[in-house]
């Protein structure tokens, strides 16, 4: 991407004596196709091109972003984000003319090949059905995203970038029993092509299609407080929402987060280390630099059950210098803040049999929908897609969706047995009207104890 252009706007935000200066360029593509059975029903891609330009003066902060990258575009930008940080004078740069100069276009971004794209679509079909004749439609969202940013800023930081996103979005619905009943599975990943994965397409099309055909036998969960093993991978999104927003810096900072004064301290089970890996091979949630230009890397939050750090931007306000490296945003129309990219629980020494087998009676959860939670108290509240019964130290019975009810940190400290198996599960974030991809994950464990509502009352 080239930055000639950004490269003299910082120029001049040094000249005129601001405390700091960004200038933040992004180039997106993105692929959107939706198909249900084999027939394609909507096919879309779009591009979106712009920058973000921050000022600091005097610890006041300005923000402006455009749609037009040309030398005249960015200036008029930093001029309207230089006075809204308080800076005079700014506006005197608009008289001056340059040579237009646009930052350099994504080229030869690959779509999706039609002819391939229905083979595909019929062999995902083709392995839904092959399930269970009960399985009546295959619905099938397939997502692709180029984002190429480059970032420049006043104290030396030059940075480019470029991140390939994958996703499958897989809905089988199953019908029999007298019910209809539809299910999920929703894989995604960074690489480096625009190859249709056909094994991950028809293995997610196999696992909706197994959680739909279950739940048209399943039975309402018990109502109460019972332990709760989560399968590998399946209890990523409640620890990350109700755990790792509350490490994020600037939470913290403004006393919106349960963790504030805790460095240091016991917060988890001594079974819990969680870390947070902005480079982790192939997750949705990587890419080699932050939205602030940043080096991502491997960041330790909580270390055999104490917490020993947290989630920062280098240049949030009020943070520490030599922090940096998860700073994030959903495009260049927005500022960068502290998020969690690929947030995960490291395994235990137990086998994920044992968890099992050592529960007379509980809850073993294979999947969780979507949830609230409060991250100064800690409170949650998650839906439980796929759930079963643990009867004796056998998975017995499927669930119909029930709720999880319960606190982060108790959930954290209530952790007695963690297995040594491991599993990713991607999905999309939300923390202040802004999204980014991200992946949670941990291996099989236990929670000793947790509140079941909205099943059955005993």
């Amino acid at each position: 991407m080239e930055t000639s252009t950004a490269a003299q706007i910082i120029e001049h935000a040094t000249a005129f004596g601001c405390d700091f200066a960004e200038v933040f360029l992004e180039d997106r593509f993105l692929d959107d196709v939706r198909a249900r059975d084999e027939q394609i029903v909507k096919v879309s891609s779009g591009r979106d091109i712009g920058a973000g330009i921050r000022v600091v003066h005097d610890g006041r902060t300005g923000f402006a972003h455009t749609a037009d990258v040309t030398y005249e575009g960015l200036l008029r930008t930093f001029a309207a984000a230089a006075g809204a940080a308080g800076l005079r004078g700014a506006g005197m740069l608009l008289g001056v003319r340059r040579q237009a100069s646009h930052a350099h276009l994504i080229t030869g971004v690959p779509s999706y090949d039609a002819v391939d794209l229905k083979d595909t679509l019929r062999a995902a079909r083709e392995a839904a059905r092959g399930v269970s004749d009960t399985v009546d439609r295959v619905g099938l969202t397939v997502l692709s995203s180029v984002r190429r940013v480059a970032v420049l800023n006043s104290t030396g930081t030059h940075s480019s970038y470029e991140t390939r996103s994958d996703r499958y979005v897989v809905e089988v619905t199953a019908a029999g029993y007298g019910r209809r009943e539809t299910a999920m599975e929703a894989p995604g990943w960074t690489s480096g092509s625009a190859q249709l994965d056909l094994p991950v397409m028809c293995d997610a099309a196999t696992t909706a299609a197994r959680r739909s055909v279950r739940l048209l036998t399943a039975r309402e969960a018990p109502v109460g407080d019972l332990p709760v093993v989560f399968a590998a991978g399946a209890g990523g999104v409640l620890f990350h929402e109700a755990c790792g927003h509350g490490l994020e810096a600037d939470l913290v900072a403004r006393g919106a987060s349960g963790y504030a004064g805790l460095l240091d301290s016991p917060v988890a089970s001594p079974m819990v280390t969680l870390v947070d890996d902005g480079r982790l091979d192939s997750a949705w949630g990587s890419q080699l630099f932050d939205d602030e230009g940043e080096p991502t890397s491997r960041h330790t939050l909580i270390r055999e059950g104490a917490l020993v750090g947290f989630l920062d931007a280098r240049h949030r306000p009020g943070a520490r210098g030599d922090s940096g490296g998860s700073a994030r945003r959903e495009n260049y129309r927005h500022l960068p803040m502290p998020r969690m990219n690929n947030t995960f629980m490291l395994p235990g020494k137990d086998s994920p049999e044992s968890l099992i087998r050592d529960t007379e009676y509980g809850i073993y959860c294979t999947q969780l929908g979507g949830g609230s939670v409060n991250t100064v108290t800690g409170e949650f509240s998650f839906a439980v897609t796929e759930g079963y019964l643990i009867e004796r130290g056998e998975v017995t019975h499927p669930l119909t969706t029930f709720q999880l009810v319960g606190n982060g940190p108790a959930t954290l400290r209530s952790i007695d047995a963690v297995a040594n198996d491991f599993a990713l599960w991607p999905g999309i974030c939300g923390k202040d009207r802004q999204s980014v991809p991200v992946t949670a994950g941990q291996p099989t464990l236990r929670v000793r104890q947790m509140t079941i509502a909205g099943g059955a009352r005993g």
